[in-house]
């Protein structure tokens, strides 16, 4: 008698246990990727990456529509561009979208395929005291020389991305002339 009602206790626990897991991934979105729903892209950055963590947030001009799901490294040895996948989650873009005369997506929560070759990435630093970084999504003008070809990077769609802000401004400073500058008035000190 001991036996059997052991025995219940144990499945109906494991039955339990089996339907709070499938619950809470469903809850959760964790089969959303499984049906290949959402979107996904790569971006290559060609810059330090320190502060982009998967499962970052990925951004459409601030707005949270995405996550970094993975990073793919090994192209090159030295100052190596690093392609990152973005995965842009449906549900988020369907609940901030409007419905009536969208420009950028279409009613299934899908970008237009017009508007993709105009979305450029940047990192942004979401704080100086963290150095988080995540992915802003922004849409730029096409030159006419920009390429209307659909590039493909490890089986996704290729954006462009353009340099962190910091990267520009590493890039603008001349070191050289800002130590002679500093040495003058350490001198003239």
């Amino acid at each position: 008698m001991k036996k059997n009602s052991n025995r219940f206790l144990v499945g109906a626990f494991t039955v339990g246990a089996i339907i709070v897991l499938v619950s809470f991934t469903v809850f959760t979105g964790g089969f959303s990727s499984l049906r290949n729903q959402n979107e996904r892209f790569v971006l290559v950055f060609h810059e330090n990456m320190y502060g982009l963590y998967e499962g970052g947030k990925v951004t459409l001009n601030g707005v949270r529509i995405g996550r970094v799901e993975r990073f793919f490294l090994g192209d090159a040895i030295e100052d190596g561009p690093v392609p990152v996948l973005i995965e842009i989650n449906r549900k988020l873009v369907l609940r901030h979208m409007v419905e009536d005369g969208n420009e950028i997506f279409d009613q299934d929560g899908l970008f237009k395929k017009e508007i993709i070759p105009s979305l450029v990435g940047q990192l942004i630093q979401e704080s100086f005291v963290t150095g988080i970084l995540y992915v802003n999504l922004v849409t730029d003008e096409l030159s006419d020389q920009a390429d209307l070809s659909e590039p493909m990077l490890y089986g996704h769609r290729e954006l462009r991305t353009k340099a962190s802000i910091f990267a520009e401004l590493s890039e603008s400073i001349n070191l050289d002339k800002l130590s002679k500058q500093f040495d003058k008035v350490i001198d003239g000190a």
